[in-house]
């Protein structure tokens, strides 16, 4: 199952960067990660339509020391637009690439450029939000950027899809709700193994109280004081977790590692976003279980939020 992942693992991140913070949370540790050479950010699309989103996304690249990542986004036209407390202060706040939510590419169009550059069986697909490109992405026909249609580059060039999303055994989870359309369509429908990371896990591993240790004018700070009204709390750590377990798939799974998997049957979403897991399926599905102390998780995630950048930051 694990087969064919060697480090660094390639990643294409989508992420509703508005309403939680926890998205802020998991780009920190995708670039602590990246600054260890454990993976590589090839790109990442908002999945929400809050135009302050790419920018704040933006910002916090460049702060990394990587402002060329190639950001898509959704738009603000048919897409989930929940408002935020802190995409606005960190884009206004941070030198960034994008200058306006105009400038990062349609969704599709970048995950088609992306996919249609990559080797195949190369790519990791992390999503922490919606479904929303996802969806358009899986349903797009062949066009000047590739010959091939969306399923057939999904098809070709992932390896698999680690996805925040669902509860597990069964339940009703925000990302799966908010489009529940998008999410009935993409995951029924699926072409490449999924991973899945639920709501019942990120609600055990809490984040975010120690980054008041960290200097004022870090942004992951800034954003969880935003969020928390001026002061840094514990938050459960839904997107962290499905970044940390993305980039070290191999390391974490079996005897020795944090998790183990539940891969008999397969994830099953009904049209208004609920999720069951059906036993008798046999969709390539998986989902993940704690099998470490939730502590050692949570000093892990501690430890890359809080890591100063490896890079040097890029100016405005």
């Amino acid at each position: 199952m694990n087969e064919g992942f060697k480090q660094p693992v390639r990643i294409i991140i989508d992420t509703d960067i508005e309403y939680d913070v926890d998205d802020v949370g998991a780009i920190a540790v995708a670039h602590s990660l990246a600054d260890r050479g454990e993976l590589e950010l090839v790109g990442m699309v908002v999945s929400c339509g809050h135009k302050w989103s790419p920018l704040c996304l933006s910002s916090l690249n460049a702060w990394h020391g990587r402002p060329d990542i190639p950001i898509g986004f959704v738009g603000e036209r048919d897409t989930v637009i929940m408002g935020s407390k802190y995409a606005q202060a960190i884009a206004e706040g941070f030198p960034r690439k994008l200058t306006s939510a105009d400038q990062a590419m349609h969704s599709t169009a970048l995950y088609r450029r992306l996919l249609a550059a990559e080797e195949d069986n190369s790519i990791v697909l992390v999503s922490i939000g919606f479904m929303t490109g996802i969806r358009w992405l899986l349903e797009s026909g062949p066009d000047d950027i590739s010959p091939l249609s969306g399923r057939e580059l999904i098809t070709r060039k992932l390896k698999v899809w680690v996805c925040m999303g669902g509860a597990y055994p069964s339940g009703r989870e925000y990302n799966f709700l908010k489009d529940s359309e998008s999410t009935f369509r993409t995951v029924n429908d699926w072409p490449t193994p999924i991973y899945f990371i639920g709501q019942e896990l990120g609600n055990m591993v809490m984040s975010g109280k120690a980054l008041d240790s960290l200097p004022p004018d870090n942004p992951t700070r800034m954003a969880y004081e935003l969020y928390f009204d001026g002061e840094t709390k514990d938050r459960p750590s839904w997107d962290q977790v499905t970044v940390l377990f993305a980039a070290r798939l191999q390391q974490m799974l079996g005897e020795e590692g944090l998790w183990e998997i539940e891969g008999k049957g397969g994830n099953r979403v009904d049209p208004d976003g609920s999720n069951h897991w059906d036993p008798e399926s046999m969709a390539p599905h998986y989902y993940l279980k704690p099998r470490a102390d939730i502590a050692v998780v949570e000093e892990i995630i501690v430890e890359l939020m809080s890591q100063s950048p490896a890079l040097t930051r890029s100016p405005r």
